[in-house]
């Protein structure tokens, strides 16, 4: 039950634009500091949690069961400006957990943005409501070992419940992290363009279907995630796919790639491969010269160079699908990042 209530409301925090710590950054952090799950925490651990996570609101909480009734209490602490913490409480039966946890997700949007949150009558009927039975199959996956174990609670939730967007993202990623591209590809390309992880499942789905050569889909999922987090991965691998495709923007893209990060070896290649590839050997050169720069081992760049030194006559040779992609996504620094300017530029 703690399991899914904390999901339940970070999910909703995130649904709403707020940045929340993830669940791997959480877990990290209590490992670091010793302090073992589920374990009751004082004031001072969740500081410390806190000021690790870099968060300026940390939301700890307890639940009470009386009889057939559960009661929910969530504690929101401001770390920065150490105010007293603010409680927000729900009571309601484990049948209707669902109902239970949108209640005090609305709450504590309310507590955060009066202006913005919506009426709770209007919140809730907008909210959600999963069976008890898929929030337990998916709560249980959250917290085993073993994958085929996390995949058979996943799946089980998804069935239970198919309009349940957490269970069917995990799946797409679990899949993935064991490359069966196909499986990944078809749960990632569930997860709703309304999701607080579509653009991260699009991220995925976008490298699945480039490993499935599945271009022209590749192509158009990291051209989704260009356009709303424009990061230096997401122009690399959508000029990957669009490379591949021979498609004329693919350099463009490399090249918006490289001017975000110049110290990467990968971007470096990836530009220089487009040149190549066009015949224009010596700025080609130029870049494959900075992979060696940055990565003096690299023997696929040794070789592309070697062949713009001495460059064929007639079309350009090259090594079909030499294309680097990119397989992490940091999506939450960006967000953290366009955070900080925006409050910055605040009067």
């Amino acid at each position: 039950m703690g399991e899914s209530v904390a999901e339940a409301l970070s999910g909703a925090l995130a649904q709403e634009g707020c940045l929340v710590a993830d669940r791997t950054g959480r877990d990290t952090v209590l490992r670091q500091l010793a302090i073992k799950r589920y374990a009751r925490l004082t004031r001072a651990s969740v500081i410390k949690a806190a000021v690790s996570l870099d968060a300026a609101l940390v939301v700890s909480g307890r639940l009470e069961k009386s009889g057939d009734l559960l009661r929910v209490t969530a504690s929101m602490l401001d770390v920065k400006r150490m105010t007293p913490a603010v409680e927000f409480s729900d009571m309601g039966t484990l049948d209707n957990l669902s109902a239970l946890q949108n209640r005090l997700s609305w709450q504590m949007l309310k507590h955060l943005a009066p202006g913005s949150t919506p009426e709770e009558d209007a919140y809730l009927l907008r909210s959600h409501l999963v069976t008890t039975d898929a929030l337990e199959s998916y709560a249980r996956g959250l917290v085993l070992p073993q994958p085929e174990n996390r995949i058979a609670q996943f799946g089980k939730a998804a069935r239970l419940d198919p309009n349940f967007t957490p269970p069917v993202f995990e799946l797409g990623k679990l899949y993935f992290q064991r490359k069966q591209w196909a499986e990944a590809s078809s749960w990632l390309a569930r997860v709703p363009a309304t999701a607080p992880t579509a653009s991260d499942a699009l991220f995925h789905l976008g490298l699945a279907r480039f490993q499935l050569n599945e271009f022209e889909a590749a192509e158009k999922a990291f051209d989704l995630v260009a356009q709303t987090v424009p990061l230096n991965e997401v122009f690399n691998n959508l000029a990957a796919a669009q490379s591949r495709r021979d498609r004329p923007e693919a350099l463009a893209n490399f090249q918006k790639a490289l001017d975000g990060d110049p110290a990467d070896p990968v971007y470096h290649f990836n530009v220089g491969y487009a040149l190549l590839k066009q015949g224009k050997y010596a700025v080609a050169a130029e870049r494959f010269r900075a992979v060696l720069d940055r990565a003096p081992g690299d023997t696929e760049a040794i070789q592309l160079l070697g062949r713009c030194l001495k460059p064929p006559t007639g079309r350009p040779a090259v090594t079909v699908g030499a294309e680097r992609i990119k397989t992490t996504y940091q999506e939450a620094a960006y967000l953290q990042l366009k955070a900080l300017l925006k409050g910055a530029k605040q009067p």
